[in-house]
């Protein structure tokens, strides 16, 4: 029995940290106006990590959603672990996940923090939220050893 939780527990601990840190490499490779980019940067020389890539295609959605995507995805995972695990729980998960992005996006638009405030980073998070719940859905149905 301690060894499920201990595998869910690390599976869950995977699936927020794992995506943040990839997010904030995304951020350091592409991107040099993201706040999180400048606190490091103040810290660590980031410089050599700079990439110059196009904006077309997945150059695109890679440089301006990936991370916003990565990020969702990990949220999802820390709110269901906070909230509960349990199907119900789902349902709470996503409208709290929902309306923390909406938030984030709606601070954006009316300049209370720093982003541009863009339809498709909710759509991306979106999609990041529904993957995350598909996820957690499918693993709940598998048997641990």
């Amino acid at each position: 029995m301690m060894i499920k939780n201990y595998r869910k527990i690390l599976f869950y601990l995977l699936n927020i940290v794992v995506p943040l840190v990839l997010g904030v490499f995304v951020y350091g490779i592409f991107r040099e106006d993201i706040l999180i980019v400048d606190y490091l940067s103040r810290y660590i020389d980031l410089s050599f990590l700079r990439i110059d890539i196009s904006n077309d295609g997945i150059r695109y959605f890679v440089r301006y959603y990936l991370a916003d995507f990565l990020w969702a995805y990990s949220l999802t995972f820390a709110v269901n672990m906070v909230i509960g695990i349990e199907p119900k729980d789902l349902i709470k998960t996503f409208f709290l996940c929902l309306i923390v992005v909406l938030c984030i996006e709606g601070a954006q638009l009316s300049d209370i923090t720093n982003g541009t405030a863009d339809i498709f980073d909710v759509l991306v998070e979106f999609l990041a939220i529904i993957l995350a719940i598909i996820i957690i859905i499918i693993t709940k149905g598998e048997k641990n050893e």
